[in-house]
């Protein structure tokens, strides 16, 4: 019997000391769920902190760092190249500009032939020139010309004789295509022509025979192009028609050609036509 107690009392002592241990375990770690509710409401807490943090800046530097953090590197990007693109279109558009308005020098060089039946009597040896472009508009300008040819003329089996043409005007000329590689253009203007050593009877129709010289005014006609080859430089032709219309020298003929002693008065009185090769240099 006093046995048993003794166990009893064994087994009593046992109970209450696992309890113990188990109550301790309890306090410090907690129910599955409480756990779990501390976790989550932490979390919420953290990304309420977070939130604040980059929402409601509490300094100004602190502004500078959300707005940098807000504008995508695309937009920073293109607000960079957006001026640069603008001042090139600027930039190209006042070199337009300017090189429409840009003088340029041309030289010339080809050949002269006189219409109608002096075609066949009046040979060209060479006909050289020189032309000033002042641009007053992108589409008009105004050209200073000069130049020179020297001819041989015959008739009714004398010996030719040679004479000199100068010519000294200006023209008028309209340029669509100023700023392109191709660059054709149309004109038309008067020149003062001199012609010298001339044969035959005088003005006055005496029978003074021998040489004269004249100076004569004609208008003309004018059309070209010529293509940009390197920078400034172009190469092309010009094509011309020249109508003599101030002071022409007397001349006697039966409508198919001058008596004697008035050939050359009717060569000065003739259309003539140029061609000329160009290289214009922009200056």
């Amino acid at each position: 019997m006093r046995n048993i107690f003794v166990v009893m009392i064994f087994i009593i002592s046992l109970v209450l000391k696992v309890s113990a241990v188990a109550g301790a375990e309890g306090e410090s770690s907690g129910s599955p769920e409480l756990v779990l509710a501390k976790v989550e409401t932490s979390s919420q807490n953290t990304k309420s902190e977070e939130q604040s943090a980059v929402v409601v800046p509490s300094t100004e530097s602190d502004v500078a760092i959300v707005e940098e953090t807000v504008v995508p590197a695309e937009t920073a990007t293109l607000a960079q190249v957006q001026p640069v693109a603008a001042s090139d279109s600027s930039s190209a558009s006042s070199a337009l500009s300017a090189d429409s308005r840009r003088v340029s020098v041309t030289p010339m060089v080809g050949g002269t032939a006189y219409a109608g039946r002096w075609y066949d009597h009046i040979a060209n040896a060479y006909t050289v020139g020189l032309a000033l472009d002042l641009p007053i508009s992108p589409l008009l300008s105004i050209e200073a010309e000069g130049d020179y040819g020297r001819f041989d003329i015959s008739y009714r089996g004398l010996i030719p004789h040679y004479f000199n043409q100068y010519q000294v005007g200006g023209n008028l000329k309209l340029s669509p295509l100023r700023n392109s590689v191709f660059h054709p253009f149309i004109g038309a203007g008067m020149m003062a022509l001199h012609y010298e050593n001339m044969f035959g009877f005088n003005d006055s129709g005496y029978a003074s025979y021998g040489n004269f010289s004249r100076w004569i005014g004609a208008g003309q006609m004018l059309v070209g192009a010529d293509v940009t080859i390197m920078s400034d430089v172009a190469a092309g032709l010009r094509a011309s028609y020249a109508i003599p219309l101030l002071n022409r020298p007397t001349t006697v003929s039966d409508n198919y050609q001058s008596y004697p002693g008035w050939e050359d008065a009717g060569a000065i009185n003739t259309n003539f036509y140029r061609i000329l090769g160009t290289v214009r240099v922009n200056l």
